[in-house]
């Protein structure tokens, strides 16, 4: 415990540990930069002062329900640390044995995801667009869109939008990542909809987006359909993942909210 504890950092919301697993993930130990073969980079996240104590097991929820929504994302899981639990996810920008190039949406736009209150989902399209990424990264980009939208994922901010350079130096949008329930400022999401400036995202505010990513009505609609199915589904999730009853109670209203919006749009 006091060996993972030296590789602690207090960057972000919450304490976290930045270590390197073996193959098995039965052993641990501080991350020394590279990672070398049978080891990999991963960041354990422990639940805020100012959070409910199922914090991880709430976010390892929310990745389980955005991989059945075929958005990308890092290999996760709960772990205990002590006995402390946390919210554990592989790192994908320390592959075995080198670093890769990666900018959040913040950094290349040279603004501060505390400042950027203003910043539209139409604006993150735009970067990626100048970017030169593929119409399936486009296509990726607007399924977050929804799926953040749906499952009220409010800390949408510019430092949790990122790219990464592959080999073939081509950009490529990040796994994603801090995908949880958040209540945001006064019940708004940080980033509006195609300038909608409801608390909710409206159907209509989802399909009028879809332009941005280069999407016609009927493929935007089959994502948005296809995100709604897959996590329709998310009390089982819930309860392998050992959310509390009053997370559970939070998750619902905000799907009773959600539900409402697209309805209603």
């Amino acid at each position: 415990m006091e060996l993972l504890m030296a590789g602690s950092s207090h960057q972000g919301a919450r304490p976290k540990l930045m270590v390197d697993l073996d193959s098995t993930g039965a052993s641990a130990r501080v991350s020394q930069g590279k990672t070398v073969p049978g080891w990999d980079a991963w960041l354990i996240k422990f639940a805020g002062v100012d959070e409910t104590r199922d914090a991880p097991n709430l976010e390892q929820m929310y990745m389980d329900l955005a991989r059945m929504a075929s958005i990308e994302v890092e290999d996760t899981k709960l772990m205990m640390v002590g006995k402390r639990i946390g919210f554990a996810t592989r790192r994908y920008d320390r592959p075995p044995g080198s670093r890769v190039l990666c900018h959040t949406l913040g950094g290349l736009t040279h603004q501060s995801h505390r400042d950027a209150i203003d910043f539209d989902y139409a604006m993150v399209a735009q970067v990626m667009r100048r970017l030169a990424m593929h119409a399936d990264h486009l296509a990726q980009g607007y399924r977050r869109a929804v799926f953040n939208a749906v499952m009220g994922v409010r800390d949408d901010h510019v430092k949790n939008f990122a790219f990464i350079l592959d080999q073939n130096g081509e950009w490529r949008p990040t796994p994603a990542y801090d995908l949880t329930l958040t209540g945001g400022q006064n019940g708004y999401h940080t980033m509006t909809y195609a300038g909608s400036a409801a608390a909710e995202p409206a159907h209509t505010d989802l399909l009028r987006l879809a332009e941005a990513y280069g999407l016609e009505v009927t493929s935007a609609t089959q994502i948005i359909e296809e995100v709604q199915d897959a996590v329709a589904g998310w009390e089982p999730i819930a309860k392998a993942c050992e959310v509390s009853a009053s997370s559970v109670k939070a998750v619902r209203d905000q799907f009773k909210r959600s539900h409402a919006a697209m309805k209603g749009s």
